[in-house]
């Protein structure tokens, strides 16, 4: 190991712990004895909302199979346990949640071959990310409507909502024209960047192929791309049902749209807090802080945020079983 590889461990033992920290506090003030009577009161949410997202995965694997432009293609049942297992490790991956997409790749590309197998990847993590953000605008729109008067200023909203549009814009752009050679070539005429451009120069005709790919899939399978983000988009909006599940369950129903704006607030502050590894804190301070801003008990956030959490054991388990059976026959 390299001095930048304890580097790397020491930054990640130093954001996991701050984390943790977070979560200690958390805990500490939602009163714990409140929060475990939370927890056992909402123990039939859990095999409820692991079955919410057996129905996520099975849309989820719908899009994947979309992207896949070219034969051969995978069976739908294999793509499926595939994807579970690239889901499962992307939630283990310690920063950025991003591991499950080079094993989706390998996995895929025993049947698909190299090409094919990373074209369709890269496909769909675009069309997933897509999908994010018009989840995000969705719940922007629903703050304006759900969150109390004076929670959030009105212009700050207003801001968040067209940021989010620029990036939606952006991606949608990336699919349509592509984006690589660009952004190539802006980077090299900024001072800052120009050292990291050249660093990537050597991968810049492997990065132009993919660019081409993705554009390829827009306009040669436009029905495609759209179905495909439809089918991540709907698979985004039904997990919503899981916040909605953990309220009534902790005798707190809220409706639909107030799942979403929980589900959708919680989803961007992970995100945004990608650094956190496992997102220790991010996940349980985001709940937290969108439960009281709704009104609601602040612990009910933190025992949601924990019957979320049994959820995600429950699916990592399912899926790192499966791993074991993605292999191609001799």
């Amino acid at each position: 190991m390299d001095e930048r590889s304890g580097v790397s461990r020491r930054v990640q033992l130093l954001f996991f712990s701050a984390g943790l920290i977070a979560f200690a506090v958390l805990i500490a003030r939602a009163n714990p004895r409140q929060l475990l009577g939370d927890i056992r009161e909402a123990g039939w949410a859990v095999p409820a909302i692991v079955g919410v997202y057996g129905i996520v995965y099975v849309l989820n694997t719908f899009a994947w199979k979309l992207t896949m432009i070219e034969p051969p293609r995978l069976s739908f049942p294999r793509a499926w346990v595939i994807n579970v297992s690239a889901f499962a490790i992307n939630y283990m991956t310690p920063f950025a949640s991003i591991g499950g997409e080079p094993y989706k790749i390998v996995a895929a590309s025993q049947w698909m071959g190299t090409r094919n197998g990373t074209a369709s990847v890269l496909n769909y993590r675009l069309v997933h990310m897509q999908a994010h953000l018009l989840v995000f605008l969705t719940g922007a729109v629903l703050a304006f409507f759900l969150l109390p008067a004076g929670i959030i200023a009105t212009p700050i909203l207003a801001l968040m909502t067209a940021v989010l549009l620029g990036l939606t814009l952006l991606l949608l752009a990336i699919h349509r024209e592509g984006v690589i050679e660009r952004l190539f070539d802006i980077g090299m005429r900024i001072p800052l960047l120009r050292k990291f451009v050249a660093r990537l120069e050597p991968r810049r005709a492997a990065l132009v192929e993919v660019d081409r790919q993705l554009i390829a899939f827009h306009r040669a399978s436009r029905g495609r791309y759209y179905g495909a983000l439809t089918m991540e988009y709907s698979a985004r909006v039904f997990s919503m049902l899981e916040f909605f599940i953990i309220a009534r369950a902790a005798g707190y129903p809220v409706s639909f749209g107030t799942a979403f704006l929980i589900g959708g607030f919680s989803s961007l502050v992970v995100n945004l807090f990608f650094f956190m590894p496992f997102n220790v804190g991010s996940k349980e301070g985001g709940l937290y802080v969108i439960f009281v801003a709704l009104g609601l008990p602040p612990h009910l956030g933190i025992a949601a945020a924990v019957i979320s959490r049994i959820r995600e054991l429950t699916w990592i388990t399912i899926g790192l079983l499966l791993v074991l059976g993605v292999r191609k026959a001799e």
